[in-house]
């Protein structure tokens, strides 16, 4: 089974921990925090459906862009 990495996010009203919004709003805080950073750190998409996944992968650039 592959491993996860899983990174502390910033805490802030919207993605304190349990979760106070909905996952769409906590994702919106988190690209918006990210947006001035760019690569290697970036928001990536997810998905449990593994042929999404694959085709992500194919139609991705390479990793730092």
């Amino acid at each position: 089974m592959p491993r996860s990495t899983s990174w502390p996010t910033p805490t802030t009203a919207a993605t304190r921990w349990p979760p106070a919004r909905p996952y769409t709003e906590r994702r919106a805080v988190l690209v918006d925090v990210l947006a001035d950073v760019g690569p290697p750190l970036q928001p990536v998409l997810a998905t449990a459906d593994r042929d999404t996944a694959l085709q992500w992968l194919r139609d991705a650039p390479a990793a730092g862009g």
